[in-house]
């Protein structure tokens, strides 16, 4: 991950850990999955800081979840720490949240809804 897209968001690396805070809009998490793909395997963060992150809307909510498919298959286990409810949730009902898959919530957030 050498060429950091240009981002609304704030992201930082740091061993083998991957920060993303602010609001993520459609837009900006297209470019992000598209940073992802193109990425070295070797290059893939198999850890998501995502306490200071609010998913804007459905649309963001889908390329985060394909950035964790992404993830998922480069590396064995994937953590998500601080995930918006919302990603959660979309994980659960895309069938990717089960006894024994690779995916690891660490202190999941229950975000108010927007109203």
């Amino acid at each position: 991950m050498d060429h950091q897209p240009q981002l609304a968001i704030m992201v930082a690396r740091q061993d083998g850990s991957l920060t993303l805070a602010g609001d993520l809009i459609a837009s900006d998490a297209e470019k992000l999955e598209r940073w992802f793909r193109e990425s070295a395997t070797q290059d893939t963060p198999c850890r998501l800081e995502l306490g200071e992150l609010d998913i804007t809307d459905g649309v963001a909510a889908t390329y985060m979840i394909n950035i964790v498919r992404l993830i998922m298959n480069r590396c064995e286990k994937v953590t998500l720490s601080g995930s918006p409810q919302l990603l959660a949730h979309n994980l659960y009902r895309a069938g990717l949240l089960f006894e024994g898959c690779t995916i690891a919530l660490e202190g999941m957030r229950e975000d108010e809804p927007y109203g």
